[in-house]
């Protein structure tokens, strides 16, 4: 078995060299060396895996699946020798993080007190940002979104989910009357998320769906913002649990017809790699069980 795993990687390492000549300079083995090791390979597979030209190399069908594989079981096999030597040691150095404005203004600024003081050694560089930035070209870490992701080539996580529901303030609460269905909801007052005025919102309870006219004079692309707008008294506004828990302990907001809900979001954790520094790591599953502790709770 050991044997199979040292020439899987040769194997790995001469595709991505492009030839026998660079990987065996990388390897620190003599050519002749690695090609009886890589034929010896094949032989035990029964199947070839490299088309030998003088010039280079070509996969072969058999050898193009042979390689997928081979890299997700040696980049397991590294991801596993990283964790158990991070055991060994504290986490420590820089991990590079960026956000949206209202995740880190709101959720992240409340909670990530308790990360540094259990990882001293670990420094945290924020970066907030309502657009996605490229992990890559900018060189982040780590990157926290809300909503669907578009396909690319990051690797996402989900960590988290959180959903919307309609807040106000006590006062405008009873201002209105303290509904206690969705028909007895105003049709205006509205303070509205999207990029141009809706009409109506979708609410559930998982039994039904109702749908409910609005129209409001306020209306912003940020979540924040919006909340902002309620507690000054503007409105009825659609928030994600997530930015209206920490109002609601203070009593700054309060929730209306709190069995309704809208869409809920997904929460993401992205990077670039399956292989995580432990620092990254153990980031990641503080920020999953915070998530996990930010229930739904009406004021």
């Amino acid at each position: 078995m050991k044997e199979l795993l040292y020439d899987m990687a040769l194997f790995v390492a001469t595709v991505r060299a492009g030839g026998f000549s660079r990987a065996a300079e990388n390897v620190g083995m003599a050519k002749s060396t690695l090609s009886t090791r890589i034929s010896a390979l094949e032989s035990s597979l029964g199947l070839r895996l490299l088309n030998r030209t003088t010039r280079k190399i070509e996969l072969t069908e058999a050898g193009q699946i042979y390689f997928d594989q081979a890299c997700a079981i040696l980049d397991e096999a590294e991801n596993l020798r990283l964790r158990l030597h991070n055991l060994r040691q504290q986490p420590a150095g820089t991990i590079t993080l960026t956000t949206t404005d209202d995740f880190g203004k709101i959720f992240l600024a409340n909670v990530i007190d308790e990360f540094c003081a259990e990882y001293p050694q670990i420094r945290l560089d924020i970066h907030l940002s309502q657009t996605m930035d490229d992990l890559i070209s900018q060189r982040f870490d780590l990157a926290i979104r809300m909503g669907r992701m578009p396909d690319s080539n990051l690797i996402a996580q989900q960590i988290g989910t959180t959903h919307l529901r309609l807040y106000a303030t006590p006062e405008y609460i009873e201002k209105i009357g303290n509904p206690n269905t969705p028909n007895q909801l105003p049709n205006s007052g509205y303070i509205l998320f999207k990029s141009d005025f809706v009409s109506e919102i979708v609410l559930n309870n998982n039994e039904k769906s109702v749908v409910i006219p609005v129209s409001g004079s306020l209306n912003s692309n940020s979540p924040g913002m919006n909340a902002q707008l309620a507690m000054a008294g503007n409105g009825i506004a659609l928030l994600p649990d997530l930015v209206a828990y920490p109002l609601l302990q203070q009593g700054r907001l309060k929730a209306i017809l709190p069995q309704y809900q809208s869409s809920e979001q997904p929460i993401y954790a992205v990077t670039t790699n399956r292989l995580l520094p432990e620092k990254t790591r153990l980031l990641i599953n503080f920020l999953k069980e915070k998530l996990k502790m930010i229930y739904f709770q009406a004021a």
